[in-house]
């Protein structure tokens, strides 16, 4: 439930008898019957009537029936409890799941790694990255991989069955440490971005079922949220694209299904009511924009403007994020920011180092958290530094941001 100050941006809204008189056969007619001539006489000789244990037997099979039905309606129902569903993604929040079936999903930790800025069909270091989580993976299997955006360069995909998806993602992932779900946010490539006027490219390709049946880890929305650990945890991932505003005066924001196409204002209201309704010990965000960064994009206003007030309301601890092509934590007041942008293209440097940043890597990598009931420890795996990590961060869960 939330906690913290500041306005709030939701709106201030009888038993039958057979011995009864009725048709059917008098008392003269049943004694001349065979029928009840042959019961008297098993009456008569000492031995049982038939009747009674015909009724035994049906009443027994009667019993064993419904106790199947009852086992099978509860399985049914836990099923449903467990397993949750996807109910789409839209604009204004998309669906709410249970990942309990997953692994360790119903109870701590929460293992997974997260990379961001990564669709280069397997060139510019892509394939590097992939192979080191792969052997991190042997070490310390992930329960699920994070994608934080631009996840298909150079402006996302032009159908659902666009090559890019096998050569960016399928063939390039391959170890069987990586053979997990894969929950995806889309990136500012992912919309298009410097896609020429008329171009075929779309979001809604990553948003496609379709994809999930080339390549069953697949699953992306653009605003939605996975619970994890019995609902200790959750994460609420976040299409940060359409809150910056200097996106919405570029042409390639016109594509199908595109930024303009979206309500920022409607995603907003609806991550605040979920934030708010939410029980979870961890609150962590996912976006591919980060708020605050060190690297060559540097900050984004409208992140800080309207998300990190939610996220400092309700106690989120972390926020994970891309778009800089480099791996950072800062501490800020109230959570973490973790940027891990370096899933391929990289060196782009230090622009303007951000007051709380205690670790920034210019080159590519990925991290790995593991969420434990009071502590998450996130790690910085960088191609330098191979399976050791080059560095560790703890947040605490009552006190993220110290």
């Amino acid at each position: 439930m939330a906690s913290g100050g500041g306005p709030s941006l939701l709106p201030h809204g009888s038993v039958r008898s057979d011995l009864e008189a009725g048709p059917g056969p008098s008392r003269w007619q049943l004694e001349s019957s065979p029928t009840y001539s042959r019961s008297l006489s098993l009456q008569n000789s000492g031995l049982p009537s038939e009747r009674p244990t015909h009724r035994r037997r049906c009443a027994f099979v009667a019993a064993v029936v419904i106790l199947v039905l009852a086992i099978v309606a509860a399985l049914v129902v836990a099923a449903l409890e467990q397993g949750g569903g996807s109910s789409g993604g839209g604009a204004t929040g998309g669906s709410v799941r249970s990942n309990a079936q997953i692994p360790g999903g119903g109870t701590y930790p929460v293992d997974f790694f997260a990379v961001g800025d990564w669709g280069r069909q397997g060139g510019q270091n892509q394939t590097q990255v992939a192979e080191l989580m792969g052997r991190v993976a042997e070490a310390k299997p992930p329960q699920f991989v994070v994608s934080v955006g631009d996840n298909f360069y150079p402006h996302g995909l032009s159908s659902t069955q666009d090559a890019l998806f096998n050569q960016s993602f399928m063939s390039v992932y391959m170890a069987p440490g990586l053979a997990v779900p894969w929950h995806a946010v889309l990136g500012n490539h992912d919309y298009c971005d410097s896609a020429p006027a008329h171009t075929a490219s779309s979001p809604i390709y990553q948003l496609n079922i379709s994809l999930a049946n080339r390549d069953s880890r697949w699953h992306c929305e653009r605003a939605y949220t996975e619970t994890f650990a019995g609902g200790s945890v959750q994460i609420f991932f976040i299409d940060t694209s359409p809150f910056i505003q200097r996106y919405t005066k570029e042409k390639w924001a016109q594509c199908t299904g595109g930024i303009l196409q979206q309500s920022w204002q409607a995603q907003l209201l609806e991550l605040e009511r979920r934030l708010n309704a939410s029980t979870a010990e961890w609150k962590l965000a996912v976006g591919h924009h980060p708020g605050y960064s060190s690297g060559e994009h540097g900050n984004n206003t409208e992140i800080i403007q309207y998300l990190e007030p939610l996220f400092q309301r309700y106690g989120v601890q972390a926020y994970l994020s891309g778009h800089d092509h480099n791996l950072e934590h800062i501490r800020l007041a109230g959570y973490s920011a973790i940027i891990t942008g370096g899933g391929s293209k990289t060196q782009r440097g230090l622009a303007s180092k951000v007051e709380g940043s205690d670790y920034f890597w210019p080159y590519s990598g990925f991290v790995a958290v593991s969420v434990q009931p009071e502590e998450m420890t996130v790690e910085f795996y960088t191609l330098d530094g191979g399976e050791e990590p080059a560095h560790i961060t703890t947040i605490a869960r009552q006190d993220a941001g110290s």
